[in-house]
Formats: structure tokens, C-alpha cells, sequence
């Protein structure tokens, strides 16, 4: 059975930004929802994985916007397919369409390498191809869901990038690591 949430999604847009899949939707009106699935699919599968739960007002008559960054989104040739899955406060759910986005990259690519991985202590960072200005790179950690956990400005020497941060605090999982410089940048698991 076709079940239609009292929920007007009025926009579901995923778009690039510095080599991340970053998806925006808006509500016009929402009435129970309780919480909405941002799901993917890599490489040109049909197989959708959940990455992320958002939690939707509950009810509300005025616009409402929501976003969520796809920071291990796929680059390769395939393009990365995205939806919504909304869900009311009763566990009724209908999905939104589909978008589809292939990042290009090309431009941005910075070699990295990480290890150890898995890390249980100390992770450290190694960094080649960074043309800077001001010889400062933006290395950035998050997690499975893509909250930030830490961020630091990091000196790049001849193009060149050495870094080590202490992960001991952290849970075992799925962590990545961002680094940018000007508008080049690369994320990895």
C-alpha cells in the first residue's frame, strides 16, 4: 500500500562542494514527522544504505530546511544516488526521488597516505601535492555521520604535509579525515 505522509517536501537537492556530496532538502509543512533516513547508493547499485538519521521537527507549518555532507561520498566514475527516507511518529515512511551526483574531483586531488589503519593510538598523516599560499593546511576528523571532531591548521613545507593526532579516546569505527588547502582537497577513511 502507497502511504502519504502528512509531510509537503518541497526541495531534495544534492550538489558538490569541495569534493563532497552535500544534500539539502526543505519542508513546507511536517505534521508527526519524526525523523528523516538519508540513504545512498555507490557505483551505480540500487542497494541503498542508511547514512545518516536526522531528526525532523515533529510538527511544523513554516519552512524548514536540513542538510547533511556525504564526506566518503564515491569519486569514482560511478555517480553516488541519494534519498529521503521520511518517517511519521506511527513508522508510516515514503521515500523521496531519487538524486544523482557524480563528483569531479579531478582538479582537487591531493596524495595521502594514513597509517597505522586502524589506528588505536596515534594516526599519523602524510601529504603530497599542496600548493599554498600561506603554507597552512586544514586537517579535519570526522565521524560515521559526519559531525567534525577535531580540526587543526597544519604546516606544509615544499608541498609536503606531516601530521599525527592521538585517536586513543576514540570508539573503534568508521572515521574520516579531510585535508584541504586552497581549493584542493581529499577525504579518506
Amino acid at each position: 500500500p502507497v502511504y502519504t505522509l502528512p509531510l509537503h517536501l518541497k526541495n531534495f537537492t544534492a550538489n558538490q562542494i569541495d569534493c563532497q556530496a552535500v544534500l539539502k532538502w526543505t519542508t513546507e509543512t511536517e505534521d508527526n514527522t519524526d525523523y528523516f533516513e538519508v540513504q545512498g547508493a555507490e557505483g551505480g547499485s540500487i542497494t541503498y544504505e542508511t547514512l545518516a538519521r536526522i531528526d525532523a521537527q515533529g510538527s511544523a507549518s513554516l519552512i524548514k530546511e536540513y542538510s547533511y555532507t556525504d564526506v566518503s561520498a564515491n569519486r569514482s566514475s560511478e555517480p553516488n544516488l541519494y534519498r529521503l527516507k521520511m518517517v511519521d511518529i506511527d513508522g508510516q515512511s515514503t521515500y523521496s526521488p531519487v538524486r544523482s551526483l557524480k563528483l569531479d574531483c579531478s582538479r582537487n586531488s591531493i596524495d595521502v597516505a594514513l597509517y597505522p589503519n586502524p589506528a588505536t593510538e596515534l594516526i599519523t598523516i602524510r601529504g603530497s601535492g599542496l600548493s599554498l599560499e600561506n603554507n597552512v593546511a586544514d586537517v579535519k576528523f570526522y565521524n560515521s555521520e559526519g559531525r567534525l571532531l577535531h580540526q587543526s591548521k597544519v604546516l606544509v613545507e615544499d608541498g609536503k604535509l606531516s601530521y599525527s593526532y592521538d585517536v586513543s579516546s576514540w570508539s573503534a569505527g568508521l572515521y574520516y579525515i579531510k585535508i584541504g588547502a586552497n581549493s584542493k582537497s581529499m577525504v579518506r577513511r
